[in-house]
C-alpha cells in the first residue's frame, strides 16, 4: 500500500514538472537573456545618472560609467555562474545546506559578538561556516565513505583541534589589557599624603568599631513580619514568561511582598540610613543579598543599611517607576518598624538623614523615587495619589540606566539634592556611561550646600558591585564571548564602592567634610585605593557657570550674561552632544587641531570677584588616533587676567590627570580582530585662585576678566564643559 502511494505521488509530481516545463518553453523560451541585459543596462544607467549630478560633462560620465558597469556586470555574472555550477555539482541539497550552515555561523557569531563591527562579524561568520562545511564533509567522507585520504585526515585532525581550542577559548577568561599599567606610569605629579595623613584616612575607611547585627523582614519566616503591596498599576507580568515567573515566585504583582534585609550597629541609635535597591537580573537569584558587603561595612561605622528585594520587578520592561514605588513602600514600612518597641531596629534610624542608592535599573529608579517622593499624584496618571515625603538628602547611582522611565515624556530633572554616580569602563551591560545624563540633570538653586560627583573606574564591570552577580554581565552563550581577565578582583571593586559611598554619606548625611576632597580629587588618596585609573567629575551648589554650552547655538556667547567665547588656532571649533551619552542634550565645546596649530580657548567676562574661589572646568581627551605605547597625558596652560592686564599662568597637569581614551575591549573577538572601544569621560579640573596669586601677587582676583586655556600637545581633540568658578 505504501509503495503504491509513493509511486502515485512520484508520478503526479513528474507530470506536473513536465507540464510546467512545456508551459515555460511555449511562453518564455530564452527570455532570461532579455531579463539579464535589461537589468544590467538599467543598473548602469541609474549609477551613471547619480554620478553625472556631481561630475561633468554628463555625456562623458554616461559613457565611462555605463561601460564600466557593463564590464563589471558581465564579469560578475561569469564568476557567480562558475561558483554556482561548482556548488551545484552535488545537487541543490548541498547548496542549500551550505548556505544554511554559513547563516547559522553568522547568526551565532552575531549573537555573542556584541560591540564588534558588523562587517567583521559577517566576515568571521562566513569563514567559520566554510570551515564547518569542510570539516563536516571530510568527517563524513572519512567515517561513512571510507575515503581515507591525506587531505581528509588532515582536515579532521586540524578541525578537531580547532574545535577543542575554540571551546577552551570560549570558556577562558580571555585576554589581559596593559593600558591601565601604561597610563599609571604616565602620572608624575600626583599629590601625596604624609604618613600620618595616610594612617588617619585608612583608619576612616578600613572598617568601623561597631558590632554589626542584621534583621530580615518579609511576609513570613522573618525577624519582622511585613505586608504586601499592589504594583499592578505600574507594571505587568506578560505572556508565558510572566506566568512562569509568578508561579515560581508564588505571588503576582497585585501582592508583592515588602521584603529585605537590614544591617545595623548594635551599640548605636538614631543612625543615618541608606536604602539600597538592585536592578534587573534573573529573578531566581536573591540579588538584594548581594550588597551584604556594603551593609556590614556601613553598619560598622554607625549607619543602618536596608537592602530591598526588587525581584518582583525583574524580567519586566518599562517598570522603573514600579521599582521606585516599591522602594518608597519599603521605606514607609521600615519607618514603621523603627517606631515599634520590642523590634530589632527600634529607634535605630534617624529618618531626618536618609540616603537612597540603586544599581543598574535600580540606579535610575532611585532618581525616580526622589522625584515621586514629593509628588501628590503620579506624573503620568493624576488619578494615582502619592503621599510619602521622606527627608531624602542623598542619591547614589551605581552603573544606572537612564530614561527608561520618563514622567510626562520628559527626562527626570532634580534639584538641590546630593548625587553620586559610579561606573566601570568594563561594564558589559551598560557600555556607555549614559547615567551622566542624570548627573547633568541635577540642578542647584544656590539655596543650601549640595554636591554632585561622578567616578569612572578602569577595569570595573557591572556585576561585581553585587556579590551575587559576579564577573559575567551577561548570561548563557553571551557570557562565553565576554573578556573578563582584565577586571579588577571583586574585592577591589567592592572596596572602591565602600570607600566612596562611605565618604559621600559622611559628607552629605553627617555633614562631616573631613574627607570631602576625595569626591573632588582622588589623586591625594590614590595610594589608599585599589590601583587603577579613575576619572572624576564634580560640582558644588555654589558653582557659578560662565559657560555650560546649553543656552543656544551661538558659538561666541556664554551662559553668564556678558560672557563671550573665542578660539585662536586649531582646525575645528564647534559645540555638540557628548559622545559618551546614549541620549540627551548635554553639550560641550569641541576643539581639534594638528600639525602644531595649537588652539587657545578664550573666555572674556564682566569683572568677576574670584577672591577665595576656585576656577573650575570639565575636560575630556577625545583623541583616538594613537597606539598604547604612544599615549600621553593631555597638557595645557591655564591663564587668568584681571581688569588691569595683570595675568598668571599655571599648568593643567599640576591640578588634574587627563588620561587618553581608555583602550577597552569587552569581547574576546575584539582582541582577535584588533578592534578597540575608546572610552572617554570628563575630568573636572579645579584650580584655587591662590595658585594664580602665588605666581603673580599683583593679580587683582576681585576683577578677573579673561580666562585662556592654551593646549600645548602637537595634535589633539578635546571637549570642554562647565567652565566657571
Amino acid at each position: 500500500m505504501k509503495d503504491k502511494i509513493k509511486n502515485k505521488t512520484r508520478h503526479i509530481w513528474t507530470q506536473l514538472t513536465l507540464k510546467y516545463e512545456r508551459w515555460r518553453e511555449r511562453n518564455f523560451i530564452k527570455s532570461s537573456k532579455l531579463m539579464y541585459w535589461f537589468s544590467l543596462i538599467v543598473v548602469a544607467l541609474v549609477i551613471s545618472e547619480e554620478t553625472s549630478r556631481t561630475i561633468k560633462p554628463a555625456w562623458l560620465v554616461y559613457l565611462v560609467v555605463t561601460s564600466a558597469c557593463m564590464i563589471i556586470g558581465i564579469a560578475l555574472k561569469l564568476v557567480v555562474v562558475w561558483i554556482l555550477n561548482l556548488l551545484l555539482k552535488n545537487g541543490i541539497d548541498e547548496l542549500i545546506s551550505a548556505i544554511l550552515i554559513i547563516l547559522v555561523a553568522i547568526t551565532g557569531i552575531s549573537y555573542i559578538a556584541f560591540q564588534v563591527e558588523h562587517l567583521s562579524v559577517i566576515g568571521v561568520g562566513v569563514v567559520v561556516g566554510l570551515l564547518m562545511i569542510l570539516f563536516l564533509k571530510s568527517l563524513w567522507s572519512l567515517v561513512v565513505g571510507k575515503l581515507r585520504t591525506g587531505f581528509n585526515l588532515s582536515v579532521v585532525i586540524i578541525g578537531t583541534v580547532m574545535i577543542i581550542g575554540g571551546i577552551s577559548f570560549l570558556n577562558s577568561k580571555g585576554f589581559e589589557d596593559t593600558y591601565i599599567k601604561t597610563y599609571l606610569q604616565l602620572e608624575t605629579k600626583s599629590p601625596q599624603l604624609t604618613a600620618k595623613e595616610k594612617e588617619a584616612f585608612e583608619k576612616t575607611v578600613q572598617g568601623g568599631n561597631y558590632a554589626v547585627l542584621s534583621a530580615t523582614y518579609d511576609t513570613k519566616d522573618a525577624d519582622i513580619i511585613s505586608k504586601t503591596i499592589n504594583l499592578k498599576s505600574y507594571a505587568s507580568n506578560k505572556g508565558v514568561a510572566g506566568y512562569i515567573k509568578e508561579k515560581y515566585q508564588g505571588y503576582g504583582l497585585n501582592e508583592v511582598p515588602i521584603r529585605g534585609k537590614i544591617w545595623y550597629p548594635k551599640e548605636a541609635q538614631n543612625c543615618p540610613v541608606l536604602f539600597m535597591i538592585h536592578g534587573n537580573h534573573n529573578y531566581v537569584e536573591e540579588s538584594y543579598l548581594g550588597y551584604e558587603y556594603l551593609g556590614q561595612y556601613l553598619a560598622s561605622y554607625g549607619y543602618v543599611m536596608v537592602s530591598v528585594d526588587q525581584n518582583a520587578c525583574n524580567m519586566l520592561t518599562n517598570e522603573n517607576d514600579a521599582r521606585a514605588i516599591l522602594l518608597l513602600e519599603n521605606m514607609k514600612a521600615v519607618q514603621g518598624y523603627n517606631g515599634i518597641k520590642n523590634n530589632p531596629i527600634y529607634k535605630k534610624i534617624d529618618f531626618s538623614k536618609v540616603g537612597i542608592a540603586g544599581h543598574s535599573r535600580g540606579g535610575e529608579a532611585v532618581s525616580i523615587a526622589y522625584l515621586l517622593n514629593d509628588e501628590k499624584v503620579n506624573p503620568n496618571n493624576g488619578k494615582m495619589k502619592l503621599d510619602y515625603h521622606f527627608d531624602i538628602r542623598s542619591i547614589i547611582a551605581i552603573a544606572p540606566t537612564v530614561d527608561q522611565y520618563k514622567p510626562t515624556s520628559k527626562s527626570v530633572q532634580l534639584e538641590d539634592v546630593n548625587y553620586m554616580i559610579l561606573q566601570g569602563s568594563n561594564d558589559q551591560d551598560l557600555y556607555n556611561f549614559s547615567g551622566m545624563k542624570q548627573y547633568k540633570n541635577i540642578d542647584f538653586t544656590g539655596k543650601g550646600n549640595y554636591i554632585k560627583t561622578s567616578l569612572y573606574c578602569a577595569g570595573c564591570n557591572h556585576g561585581q558591585f553585587n556579590s551575587r552577580w559576579g564577573l559575567y554581565d551577561r548570561e548563557g552563550v553571551y557570557a562565553k564571548a565576554l573578556n573578563v581577565k582584565n577586571f579588577l578582583p571583586q574585592a577591589e571593586q567592592e572596596e572602591i564602592a565602600k570607600i566612596f559611598i562611605k565618604i559621600f554619606l559622611d559628607t552629605t548625611l553627617r555633614e562631616d567634610t573631613t574627607y570631602m576632597n576625595l569626591l573632588e580629587d582622588y589623586r591625594l588618596y590614590q595610594s589608599c585605593l585599589p590601583q587603577t585609573l579613575y576619572v572624576q567629575s564634580y560640582q558644588k551648589s555654589d558653582f557659578k557657570a560662565l559657560c555650560n554650552f546649553e543656552e543656544d547655538t551661538n558659538l561666541v556667547t556664554g551662559t553668564m550674561k556678558g560672557v563671550s567665547i573665542d578660539v585662536d588656532g586649531g582646525s575645528i571649533w564647534t559645540e555638540g552632544l557628548y559622545p559618551t551619552e546614549a541620549a540627551g542634550s548635554n553639550s560641550a565645546v569641541y576643539l581639534q587641531w594638528a600639525n602644531q596649530n595649537l588652539p587657545t580657548l578664550r573666555i572674556a567676562m564682566p569683572a568677576c570677584n574670584m577672591l577665595n574661589r576656585t576656577l573650575q572646568f570639565d575636560i575630556m581627551n577625545l583623541r583616538e588616533d594613537f597606539k598604547e605605547k604612544e599615549a600621553s597625558l593631555l597638557e595645557a596652560k591655564i591663564t587668568i587676567e584681571d581688569a588691569t592686564g595683570q595675568s598668571a599662568t599655571v599648568l593643567l597637569s599640576d591640578y588634574a590627570t587627563i588620561y587618553p581614551a581608555f583602550l577597552v575591549r569587552l569581547n574576546k573577538l575584539e582582541y582577535l580582530l584588533g578592534e578597540i572601544e575608546y572610552k572617554h569621560q570628563f575630568q573636572t579640573v579645579s584650580i584655587p585662585i591662590t595658585s594664580f596669586t602665588s605666581v603673580n601677587p599683583q593679580l587683582d582676583v576681585s576683577r578677573i576678566m579673561n580666562l585662556k586655556i592654551n593646549f600645548t600637545d602637537e595634535m589633539g581633540v578635546v571637549a570642554v564643559d562647565e567652565i566657571g568658578y
